[in-house]
């Protein structure tokens, strides 16, 4: 995926609280299907639709950027669903953190550093966008409810871009740019 249309695609379906900031050097796109821009704007739509339980009431969300989490959601899903982004860990979903600040809207304009970011997850395999609490809650299988799920991709958008994805097969040509990501997360991964 592309900074530059990633964020002229967020610009085109934002509402009046929710903004972007361009900080090209904040994050790394390259691991994402171009496929997956076309979720986007559903994207926006549910930060939109919870503006209150992520800011205040005189602040503005302003999106920078978004890239493969480093440590992923495992289960049976990818492999049942044909949504497997590493063959040699097919249980591996594709999981994203969208990272954004939250300013007074007149600031806005003038932040020149991503200090202070906010991160919303994205489970693209399963479709859930969710806080980083929950997101780790699926990383270690615990089944307490204590974090926060934001809402849910398109699952038509969501099944037709893995079609696409899955047919074209795009993950395997950047197996080795996931092998050093597996690596970190195999060694961090923590146990239930």
């Amino acid at each position: 995926m592309d900074y530059s249309t990633f964020i002229n695609t967020i610009e085109t379906s934002k509402h009046s609280e929710i903004n972007t900031i361009r900080f090209p050097n904040s994050c790394v796109m390259s691991n994402i299907p171009n496929e997956f821009i076309l979720l986007l704007p559903n994207i926006v739509e549910i930060v939109h639709s919870n503006k209150e339980k992520l800011c205040k009431k005189n602040e503005v969300i302003a999106i920078f950027g978004m890239q493969v989490s480093f440590m992923s959601i495992t289960s049976d899903i990818p492999r049942i669903t044909n949504r497997v982004i590493n063959s040699n860990n097919p249980n591996c979903h594709l999981c994203c953190n969208l990272n954004y600040l939250v300013t007074d809207a007149q600031k806005q304009n003038k932040a020149t550093s991503w200090e202070g970011a906010k991160t919303i997850m994205i489970d693209f395999t399963t479709g859930v966008v969710m806080d980083k609490i929950e997101y780790l809650k699926q990383i270690v299988n615990k089944n307490e409810s204590c974090g926060r799920v934001y809402g849910y991709l398109d699952r038509i958008k969501l099944a037709n871009i893995w079609k696409v994805v899955t047919c074209e097969n795009h993950f395997e040509s950047k197996v080795n740019d996931w092998r050093p990501l597996n690596r970190i997360a195999n060694k961090q991964r923590i146990s239930p």
